[in-house]
């Protein structure tokens, strides 16, 4: 009895994953990282919910988010770590976003943009959809709610030793929720508005037959952007603003971005 229960138990831990082929190794430390994306930004509607085109130029160079960063699913090389920081995002110095509103009701309208990042070349920097609900109209007073979800490349380079890095480029999405607000009086020269945004941006999302489980990290970006609409006529007006936003989740870091832009708009 004893031989059939040694045999049993041998043809069962031959049989594993761990016994037959080795296993899968863990994933490989984090030594250091490199992220090259930019930092979200949402699109921007001021005016009501005619069909409308916008165009979008923002200064992007701006901004300290270098500092310590961990992947969950993996540990890290204490000896990256050089100032008690092991990551370094590079933003791209320009963003160009072109973006349509198309009226759904005389409340909702459905946001597509897409987001161009220029640095030293010309890269996608992602795609939008959302929804656009006007929770209050008023005495020329506007106040909307959005809701949709950022459509991104990611690229980020994971360090596992000084000289050698995996670079992780794939298409994630994130969902994002946005508050504004609006002042619509045609007889003034200027009208103000303010934007915030939330989202959770991922940098780097793996999954590898090469290792077991999942290496992924995310930052949380919060975005305050004030600004005022100039009416050139009815039916093109600019939007010139600052987009101040804060990046959690990376430690030793100043995490912020500062994004002034102008947006041409024209209803059509």
């Amino acid at each position: 009895m004893k031989t059939i229960i040694f045999i049993i138990l041998a043809i069962t831990f031959y049989n594993t994953p761990a016994f037959s082929s080795g296993g899968s190794p863990p994933p490989p430390p984090l030594f250091k990282a490199k992220n090259i994306t930019s930092v979200y930004l949402a699109p921007l509607i001021t005016g009501d919910t005619k069909p409308t085109l916008f165009a979008r130029i923002t200064y992007a160079g701006v901004s300290d988010l270098d500092g310590r960063i961990d992947l969950q699913g993996t540990t890290s090389d204490q000896n990256g770590i050089v100032d008690g920081k092991n990551f370094e995002w590079n933003t791209p110095t320009v963003k160009l976003n072109l973006g349509t509103q198309a009226r759904l009701s005389e409340s909702l309208s459905l946001i597509t943009n897409i987001d161009v990042n220029i640095g030293q070349g010309l890269d996608l920097g992602g795609f939008d959809v959302a929804f656009n609900a006007v929770m209050l109209n008023e005495n020329e007073n506007i106040l909307r709610f959005g809701i949709g979800i950022n459509i991104h490349p990611t690229d980020f380079k994971w360090f596992t030793s000084p000289n050698n890095y995996r670079n992780e480029k794939k298409v994630d999405y994130d969902p994002v929720l946005s508050v504004t607000y609006n002042t619509d009086h045609q007889d003034w020269i200027i009208n103000p508005f303010a934007q915030f945004t939330y989202t959770t941006q991922t940098l780097v999302d793996v999954q590898d037959e090469s290792f077991v489980g999942e290496v992924y990290k995310n930052v949380t970006v919060f975005t305050l952007t004030p600004g005022f609409k100039y009416n050139i006529s009815e039916k093109v007006f600019l939007n010139i603003g600052l987009s101040f936003s804060r990046v959690n989740n990376i430690e030793n870091s100043k995490e912020f971005g500062f994004m002034p832009f102008a947006q041409i708009n024209s209803y059509f």
